[in-house]
């Protein structure tokens, strides 16, 4: 199996109707949409030299242009970053935890590791673009998954894969509330270093414990 079933369920949210009335606007700034705006006219078209503001016809076929052109980087560096293993997506999730060793032993036990406020659903496809976003408190390491495509969050992903302020930089996955990661790996030193392998099962999950359900997967 290949990436193409993902690149193909991406197409077709961005085809629907109201997919392009809200990959800009969400969380995208005022200068974003109008580089987007720009990017079809020419002051000289204009006597006085003034863009008028993004709007009609004319905003449509600019946005339609900046989709096109966004999709087409997207489907590019998609199908060459992101893997498939075991029929599963491998995803990257950036976590800061108080000490190394005592994460890596809860999670070999498959226990709940006490105040962690959890792995999220919010992951990326491309391992150099995970990166945590609430501050960095104690230790910083990568967390390695693997998701059933099923469970994926088709429509999200695609509205921020395409959003001008957060495609390129995080190359995000969203995947579904509850559904089941395939913890594989843990890397350390930058991300350079492996620096512990298995598989444990962990339950995506908002506001929950990392470890409150999973368990270890027989091999």
């Amino acid at each position: 199996m290949s990436a193409k079933k993902i690149l193909d369920k991406l197409e077709a949210e961005i085809e629907k109707p109201d997919f392009k009335n809200h990959v800009v606007y969400d969380s995208s700034s005022e200068g974003e949409v109008s580089s987007i705006w720009y990017a079809l006219y020419d002051p000289d078209d204009f006597e006085d030299g003034e863009f008028p503001e993004p709007a009609g016809d004319k905003w449509e076929e600019a946005l339609d242009q900046y989709i096109e052109d966004a999709w087409y980087r997207f489907e590019n560096n998609f199908s060459k970053i992101a893997k498939i293993e075991n029929g599963m997506l491998a995803l990257y999730r950036e976590i800061t935890v108080e000490s190394i060793p005592r994460f890596l032993y809860f999670l070999q036990k498959g226990k709940t590791i006490p105040s962690f406020k959890g792995i999220g659903i919010f992951w990326s496809w491309d391992k150099d673009k995970a990166e945590a976003h609430h501050g960095y408190v104690g230790h910083a390491v990568l967390i390695k998954g693997l998701v059933k495509l099923s469970d994926i969050n088709y429509a999200s992903t695609a509205l921020k894969n395409l959003n001008p302020a957060l495609g390129v930089p995080e190359a995000e996955i969203q995947i579904k509330k509850g559904s089941l990661v395939y913890i594989t790996e843990v890397y350390s030193d930058n991300h350079g270093k492996t620096i512990w392998e298995g598989t444990v099962e962990v339950k995506a999950s908002i506001n929950k414990n990392i470890l409150s359900a999973l368990r270890q997967v027989v091999q």
